[in-house]
């Protein structure tokens, strides 16, 4: 695992202490023992575990993006992609972990514990919805809270939009992790327009043995929501802007 995950990221010019690679290792352990309890992953070869989501998460760090005690929310986390192997390699990343299912919100508590992920910047898992959480009003503590909004494999790039950009602070970005196809991103401008957001460029890359070409899309936000954004829950799946 170490050594594998060590060379796999020196093929991007990104370093790797022992400690991470002692987190990682633990990591993927929970994941897969968790993983025949509850569904977490349909990936279970330990191997595939560290390229397709281990190195796939830290795609993010191809980018010059200021990381370091910056506040991050990974939106529909699921068992932690992207936002646990950021944090792992940025340890003063303010992390918060947002999933909607309370069996999920558990395992990441615990390897957030037992990664010791906490010792440096903080780590917040929360049980909820970023509709929810990013409403105008009272009952949206976090609207307009962070630097940086991640999401894969979620949804499509113009619902996402509504989910995401409600949370970012004005000048934040919102990292979508997709496959490189920018019809996506064609179908998610007028969201962008709505929303006071725009396409910023992406980050392409490969995964060994792994095909097709990825990309992560960044998207600035610069201006406010217009309060009416996010739409209650089911709506941006039914209604997409567009």
């Amino acid at each position: 695992m170490e050594n594998e995950l060590a060379s796999l990221l020196s093929a991007w010019d990104i370093p790797v202490t022992d400690r991470q690679q002692e987190q990682f290792a633990l990591y993927r352990e929970l994941l897969l023992d968790w993983n025949a309890k509850i569904n977490l992953t349909r990936i279970t070869e330990p191997d595939a575990v560290t390229r397709l989501h281990f190195l796939d998460s830290l795609a993010l760090m191809r980018s010059e993006l200021p990381l370091d005690n910056a506040s991050l929310i990974d939106v529909g986390t699921g068992a932690g992609f992207p936002g646990i192997p950021l944090k792992i390699m940025n340890p003063s990343l303010h992390l918060t972990l947002l999933d909607a299912l309370d069996k999920r919100c558990r395992f990441l508590q615990e390897v957030a514990d037992r990664l010791g992920l906490m010792d440096t910047g903080s780590v917040t898992v929360l049980h909820g919805r970023a509709e929810d959480i990013g409403a105008a009003g009272r009952a949206g503590h976090l609207r307009e809270q962070f630097d940086f909004v991640t999401s894969r494999a979620v949804a499509k790039l113009n619902i996402l939009c509504e989910y995401a950009l409600p949370l970012l602070k004005i000048g934040g970005i919102f990292a979508s992790y997709k496959l490189d196809d920018d019809t996506e991103l064609r179908d998610a401008e007028k969201a962008m327009q709505i929303l006071l957001a725009s396409s910023d460029k992406k980050i392409v890359y490969e995964l060994p043995e792994t095909e097709p070409t990825r990309a992560v899309y960044l998207i600035r936000k610069n201006g406010p929501t217009p309060e009416k954004y996010p739409r209650r829950a089911g709506v941006p799946e039914k209604k997409p802007l567009q």
